[in-house]
């Protein structure tokens, strides 16, 4: 692997790392059971994003570009499905990632270690566009934190392969 490649994949996999272990504090000591507006909009956003950084870390690796701009426009956007076509994610326990778009568009993250949900982020973002609120979920921060743990084994399968 370039080097290129290693400092690009070490910053993003470094920054996922870190963030998720933020988003477990958070789950453990503020958000710590069912659907709150004040906060779970917030967690969906982390969880987002992080999820991405994730995928994205993979990508790299998998990436045939040579620079940080080529390797970037081709990472560009936020769309789990799109950004993971054509990939085989199999390595690292990411077997299938399915848009829906019902109500709130989400992904439906197939895993070697369960399945799982990821809001869309720009979805997440700007839900203020939508009339309709998220469903409640009295289980969502215990919920959350276990696909935090499947996330946390993916990274951990994407640092051995790196």
């Amino acid at each position: 692997m370039s080097s290129i490649k290693k400092i690009l994949f070490n910053r993003v996999i470094s920054r996922a790392e870190v963030a998720v272990e933020f988003l477990t504090q958070c789950l453990n000591k503020i958000h710590t059971g069912g659907t709150d507006p004040a906060f779970s909009r917030s967690i969906y956003i982390l969880h987002s994003y992080n999820f991405e950084l994730i995928l994205k870390s993979r990508l790299i690796l998998l990436s045939k570009k040579k620079t940080i701009k080529d390797i970037d426009n081709e990472l560009r956007g936020h769309d789990l499905e799109s950004l993971s076509k054509n990939k085989n994610l199999k390595d690292v326990g990411i077997l299938k990632i399915k848009k829906y778009k019902t109500g709130f568009k989400r992904y439906n993250i197939k895993t070697d270690y369960g399945n799982f949900i990821i809001q869309d982020f720009i979805d997440v973002r700007y839900d203020y566009h939508k009339s309709s609120l998220r469903k409640t979920d009295e289980y969502e921060s215990k919920r959350i934190k276990a696909e935090i743990e499947m996330m946390k084994k993916i990274i951990n399968r994407i640092k051995t392969l790196s």
